[in-house]
């Protein structure tokens, strides 16, 4: 019995050694029949990036950093126009000019008045002279002779009306005549007075304010001659000429246009982060046309434009010289193209090639990952694809959230980590869970 029982069991361990020997076989020939279908591709392995760098673009407009509408602040006839359009002038230049025939005989009305006045001025200055004191005196001198004689007079008619020789009315004539005499010498003691005192100091001013006034009437004059001819606020060129020779023209009617066509600067609407970051007076290239044209950040203005939200970034253009050592400009109103490169930061972000990204369902993004089989697998299958460089892996479906786009390059974030084989190229040819060998290429 016992014997027969160990018969059994030897026939038991045998068959299920034999049942191993054959799966083990099975899947052996499996796994060489899975390497030698593998499908190569090519692959590259992630590694996390913390920052990327942006390119944007800002379209703008090139702009004079002087330009003015001239008209004169009074009215009359335009007599002379010397510029016309296109013509470059400097500063302070004449442009044109008003009638001034009117202005200048007023003009010299009021120097004839002033000078009058100022005659006079210096007459009060100066005082009296010598011989005007002396004939008051001597006029004085006279009538205090007339007044001792008329006292004299009057004397002897009242004795004679006393003995009723004369009539009343001669003694009254006399009396009258006395009075008037004295009322003469004290008229011509207040003149000598006044003339040794000199001239009082209300008439002297009462006089400089008058001459004062005529000089402050002379510059009103010169003002609005001044007023009457055109001059070039700045350097630059005449864009457009309104008016001609022979035109009547009211107070601030425009005649011309004036436009600085050297100094010029770019005007851009730039996001308010993208604008807090660029530096004043750091050097840009716009490009301007076929051109590219050097410029520095003049200034970022505080304000935002309400309809934009953004704010306005001005930027100076300098001249450029091309390669044949001709100065290129760009031109009032072209339109300026302002790239700015701008770094973000990120986190559990990963680069990859753009062939690397298969469409997903709700309006995601996937790629394929290359998972590693098991050790023993893997060198067995290494060994039927002979190989060295050579891996074999399957294929897992990994989704993903597009984050930026560079060129060729696609930054990603979603199920990936650092250091996973994802397929780079040929995804339409490789399912999930298929077989593929692997080729690295970092």
């Amino acid at each position: 019995a016992l014997g027969r029982f160990a018969w059994a069991g030897g026939l038991l361990v045998a068959a299920v050694a034999a049942v191993a020997l054959a799966g083990y076989g099975q899947r052996n020939t499996n796994a060489e029949a899975d390497a030698e279908s593998a499908l190569p591709v090519q692959i590259t392995v992630v590694d996390s990036v913390t920052s990327y760098q942006t390119r944007r673009v800002y379209t703008g407009t090139v702009m004079p950093v002087r330009a003015a509408e001239l008209s004169w602040p009074q009215g009359g006839e335009i007599t002379v126009v010397h510029v016309d359009q296109g013509d470059r002038v400097e500063k302070g230049a004449l442009l044109a000019q008003l009638d001034v025939r009117g202005l200048e005989a007023r003009r010299g009305e009021l120097i004839a008045q002033r000078n009058a006045a100022q005659a006079e001025l210096d007459a009060l200055v100066a005082g009296p002279r010598q011989e005007t004191i002396a004939a008051a005196r001597a006029e004085l001198e006279r009538w205090q002779a007339e007044v001792n004689l008329l006292h004299t007079t009057r004397a002897r008619r009242q004795n004679l009306l006393e003995q009723r020789a004369v009539s009343k009315a001669e003694f009254d004539q006399a009396q009258f005549g006395l009075q008037a005499a004295e009322a003469q010498m004290e008229m011509a003691r207040q003149k000598l007075v006044e003339l040794e005192a000199g001239t009082r100091d209300e008439s002297i001013r009462a006089q400089r304010a008058v001459v004062e006034q005529l000089t402050a009437s002379l510059a009103a004059i010169d003002v609005q001659l001044d007023d009457s001819r055109l001059f070039a606020p700045f350097a630059g060129t005449v864009t457009k000429r309104m008016l001609d020779e022979g035109a009547v023209v009211g107070a601030g009617e425009v005649a011309m246009r004036l436009v600085d066509d050297v100094h010029l600067e770019a005007w851009f609407s730039v996001p308010v982060d993208a604008a807090n970051r660029m530096e004043t007076n750091t050097q840009y290239q716009l490009r301007v046309g076929d051109r590219r044209l050097p410029a520095h950040l003049q200034a970022v203005i505080p304000e935002l434009e309400l309809s934009t939200r953004t704010q306005r970034v001005v930027m100076m253009l300098e001249a450029n010289t091309s390669e044949s050592g001709v100065m290129t400009r760009a031109i009032p109103g072209e339109v300026a193209r302002l790239d700015v490169q701008t770094e973000v930061f990120v986190e559990d972000c990963f680069w990859l090639p753009r062939t690397a990204l298969v469409r997903g369902s709700r309006g995601l993004w996937s790629c394929f990952a290359v998972v590693p089989v098991e050790d023993e697998l893997s060198s067995r299958l290494t060994n039927v694809v002979h190989s060295e460089a050579a891996m074999l892996g399957r294929v897992e479906k990994r989704d993903l959230q597009v984050v930026h786009t560079a060129d060729d390059q696609v930054l990603v974030r979603g199920m990936l980590n650092r250091g996973d084989p994802i397929i780079a190229a040929g995804t339409h040819r490789v399912v999930p869970h298929q077989v593929v060998c692997q080729v690295t290429n970092r």
